[in-house]
């Protein structure tokens, strides 16, 4: 009976690729990442605007400043230093109207 597996085991790891021939990364095929378009608006305004916000992560912790960029992913908010936020970590977002530093 081992001699009916050896083959089969050896031609199943043939078909398994091998780390080490992978693409490179800088090959490598990307996902395309999908936004929200609401979401990309909102934080549009809020940039331009320079709008002071109140940004709740979903722990709990309350983060406030002005948006300075954003993507799909993160958002860097600008207080006393710089912060990036990722957006899956965000609660909700306030505007606020209370001068941030």
């Amino acid at each position: 009976m081992l001699k009916h597996l050896v083959p089969l085991l050896f031609t199943s790891l043939m078909l398994v690729p091998s780390i080490s021939h992978s693409t490179p990364p800088d090959r490598a095929k990307t996902l395309p990442i999908k936004c929200s378009t609401l979401q990309q608006e909102l934080f549009y305004k809020l940039k331009e605007e320079h709008i002071p916000v109140s940004i709740f992560l979903v722990n709990g912790l309350k983060l406030q400043g002005r948006i300075l960029n954003y993507d799909c992913n993160v958002i860097q908010l600008q207080a006393t230093n710089d912060q990036i936020v990722f957006v899956h970590a965000i609660s909700y977002i306030v505007a606020t109207s209370n001068p941030v530093p």
